[in-house]
Order: C-alpha cells, then structure tokens, then sequence
C-alpha cells in the first residue's frame, strides 16, 4: 500500500492566493499615509516630483487624495526609495569611523 500526500491543511485551494498579512490589502488611508511619508524622505515635494519625473502641482494633489494614487506611482516612489537608501549607504560607509580609512589623520 503506498501512502498518498496530502497538501497541508492551510494551502489554498486551486486558484486561490493565500494572502500574508503583509500581502493584504492596504485601507487607502494608511496607504495615503505612507505615500506621504515617503515624499519627505525623497526631500520633500519639489525634489520627490523630479525623481518621479511629475510636476509639483500633481504630486501635492496625490499626497492630499485628490489625485489617485495608482500602483504606478507607488512603484516609481518605492525604486525612488531603495535609490535614495543606496545612495544613503554608500556616504554612511565613507563617514562612519569604524573603518580606519575613514578617520581624519592624526587621529
């Protein structure tokens, strides 16, 4: 007799997606909110609408809800961010003076 396998209790079924709580959907406000966010640490809206290549005008209009906030712009600001986070890294590895080659001389 061979023993059939059976797929865990919790696995979907056919044509289901199981969502996780970070894959579920977003209330727009919260997603408002960190849209919101994001735009100050792009340095504010003049500079987050140039990297977003939008006008100032748009993005004030996205951020306060009167513009939809589509999956788009959500993109384009999240590769904003890990640009900006990259570029954050690389300066924090030329300051930081745990490398030796990083403290002025003489010290």
């Amino acid at each position: 007799m061979t023993a059939r396998l059976q797929p865990p209790s919790n696995t979907p079924a056919a044509g289901m997606v199981r969502l996780t709580c970070h894959e579920a959907a977003m209330k727009p406000d919260e997603q408002l909110e960190l849209f919101r966010n994001a735009v100050q640490l792009l340095g504010g809206t003049v500079n987050a609408a140039r990297l977003l290549d939008i006008s100032p005008r748009h993005l004030i209009r996205l951020t306060q809800g009167t513009a939809d906030l589509h999956a788009g712009f959500l993109r384009d600001t999240a590769a904003a961010l890990l640009t900006r986070a990259d570029q954050c890294r690389a300066l924090e590895r030329q300051l930081t003076p745990a490398f030796a080659r990083n403290l002025p001389q003489g010290n």
